[in-house]
């Protein structure tokens, strides 16, 4: 980055349970600065011409909506990203997302955010790789192993013709996003010295396609300026300033070619025969369960038994919430509603759940397992095929909001990874020997 982040960022807590973010006076003053002149330029209000309106006026009059402004804006450019490499940094096991709960902003000082976290202290056993586990067995039908090799033939075959160096629809891409600023005392713009990284799905659908077309034929490393309302939603909903954004394409995923390269990094595979025997977890099925979901189910299982993990009450009921809200959008909701012990299995499945969530973040810690661009790749290349997408176990981040896509800041898209990889990790522990 352009900025030493350690010089303008601070991750400390006010207390136990309260994490505080400082972000520095030179990213805050000039994005303040560049308010108030955008105000300055718009504003017509009694007594004043257009364009005269003083300094000291706006900042008084606009105080409340200036600020308001400016914490939408820090917390979706700057601080989401930098508060998911600190939990990860910091080895924070916690249930739910941190919730804001205050920002106070000086502009020529400081922005500071507090956040409440929940959390939780677990014993998860150090030596889990001794545990035994007997992994369930395939089924044997040979209609399985004709699937797994035609799959592998199709996508080796995509794979040899001449892939496109220009992002096409469907493509996942990893670009920057810096914002220009322009000061009241020059014509000139300046980026702010700092730029976020964020992830994007390509998508080739009607409302999708004005934005689409700002990015399909680009290649990696070109850079653009754009003033697209899709980034001033992004960065802010509030107050009328217009701000533009320059955007450099870092890397392009391609959708027409499967990487079987990156499926082995994914489960540490080898060879042309472990790839077949990969698929075959998602091919084979026993009673509508997978037999990968079989492995991951029996792994957790025997965690779980061997792990002290205590959840307060107040944290499994916003879970079962969380579950039925989701089984509320169901069209078989109604049934599920009639079974006797219904509410005790959603109480059960909120309680494993969360339960797996702290097991695979305990390990991931103490593993010390990172995520690097390659396994975010990796990631996202399992989500690019129908068939491939039943190997991610937990939830995947949300990549639309009202039908159209949405960036994913990357830090935030590594939480997701880490599980995975660390997932992957343990059953390739557990089932090598």
């Amino acid at each position: 980055m352009p900025c030493d982040i350690s010089s303008v960022f601070t991750f400390g807590y006010r207390d136990p349970s309260t994490i505080s973010i400082h972000i520095d006076h030179t990213i805050v003053q000039p994005i303040y600065d560049y308010v108030i002149y955008n105000q300055k330029k718009t504003m017509t209000t009694q007594g004043f011409r257009k364009g005269t309106v003083s300094t000291s006026y706006i900042e008084k009059a606009c105080k409340q909506n200036i600020n308001n402004h400016l914490k939408e804006l820090l917390f979706n450019h700057c601080i989401i990203n930098y508060l998911c490499s600190q939990i990860y940094q910091n080895h924070l096991l916690m249930i739910d997302d941190p919730e804001l709960l205050d920002v106070s902003i000086d502009p020529s000082k400081y922005a500071e955010f507090n956040f409440n976290f929940n959390p939780i202290v677990a014993k998860v056993p150090s030596e889990w790789h001794k545990l035994h586990f007997k992994q369930p067995t395939r089924k044997g039908y040979k209609d399985l192993d004709k699937q797994a090799l035609a799959f592998i033939d199709i996508e080796s075959k995509k794979a040899k013709e001449k892939a496109s160096s220009c992002i096409a629809p469907n493509d996942w891409i990893r670009f920057s996003i810096r914002i220009d600023l322009q000061s009241a005392s020059s014509q000139n713009s300046c980026p702010l010295n700092y730029y976020d990284i964020l992830w994007l799905k390509i998508e080739n659908e009607p409302i999708d396609q004005t934005f689409s077309n700002l990015f399909l034929g680009k290649k990696r490393n070109d850079s653009f300026s754009t003033t697209y309302d899709f980034f001033q939603q992004y960065v802010c909903n509030k107050l009328n300033t217009k701000y533009t954004f320059i955007i450099t394409i870092i890397d392009i995923l391609p959708h027409a070619q499967f990487s079987f390269d990156l499926f082995k990094h994914s489960f540490f595979l080898e060879t042309k025969e472990d790839i077949h025997s990969k698929l075959i977890e998602i091919l084979s099925t026993r009673n509508d369960i997978t037999q990968r979901r079989e492995i991951v189910s029996t792994i957790f299982h025997t965690l779980i038994n061997h792990s002290i993990i205590p959840i307060a009450p107040s944290l499994i009921a916003r879970k079962e919430e969380a579950i039925l809200k989701n089984l509320r959008e169901n069209p078989d909701y109604i049934i599920f509603r009639m079974q006797p012990n219904f509410k005790e299995m959603v109480r059960s499945l909120a309680e494993t759940q969360l339960k797996e969530a702290i097991i695979i973040d305990s390990i991931a810690y103490n593993e010390n397992i990172t995520i690097d661009q390659v396994d975010i790749c990796a990631y996202l290349n399992l989500l690019q095929r129908q068939r491939t997408k039943a190997f991610i176990y937990h939830n995947s981040p949300a990549t639309q909001m009202y039908s159209q896509e949405i960036p994913l800041p990357e830090e935030y898209l590594k939480r997701f990874c880490l599980r995975e990889k660390t997932l992957n990790y343990i059953i390739y522990e557990l089932t090598r020997r």
